[in-house]
């Protein structure tokens, strides 16, 4: 008699663990539904379709105030100025992407256009020498000042794959 109650109650310890370790888990794969996951990288696989497939990133979001006080504090970096919703802006972050990663660039920050307000936008747009038809783009800032933008190659080359390998390859030499 001793030795069946001892069964029963094993039997129930090992069920009622059973029962709360699968809790867990549906309550883990429950948030993660309802919360979705917002790192920076899963926004840009989802604001860019041609870079879900892709294993490496480079890309950092980056807001207005970051990118003009690198400027100000006369840095050298990358920056990609584009929205979902600009024509080619797609094309640009798959390219640039890939380029950066075949070159080394380890890190090109991300603006988003379409976040900014209007004022702000001028305001960049002015301090970068860019127009209205220059975006989307991806501009090298060398020492603070802009010293190349891809769109100044666009139609150059036969292929988007070659414009950008040329001014990736051409900006950090």
């Amino acid at each position: 008699m001793v030795k069946a109650t001892k069964k029963q109650n094993n039997f129930a310890q090992w069920m009622i663990s059973i029962v709360g370790a699968l809790t867990i888990i549906g309550i883990v794969v429950l948030a993660f539904f309802i919360f979705g996951d917002h790192s920076e990288e899963s926004k840009l696989r989802k604001e860019f379709p041609s870079l879900k497939n892709e294993e490496v990133l480079v890309y950092q979001f980056a807001s207005s105030s970051e990118i003009l006080n690198m400027l100000e504090e006369h840095q050298t970096f990358f920056v990609f100025l584009g929205a979902k919703n600009f024509k080619n802006s797609d094309a640009i972050a798959i390219r640039m992407n890939q380029s950066s990663i075949e070159h080394g660039v380890p890190e090109v920050l991300f603006l988003d256009l379409a976040e900014l307000e209007e004022d702000v936008l001028l305001d960049l747009r002015m301090r970068l020498g860019l127009l209205v038809e220059d975006l989307p783009t991806v501009l090298r800032v060398k020492n603070g000042t802009v010293s190349e933008k891809s769109h100044t190659y666009a139609g150059a080359y036969e292929t988007q794959e070659e414009e950008f390998d040329w001014f990736v390859k051409n900006s950090i030499e």
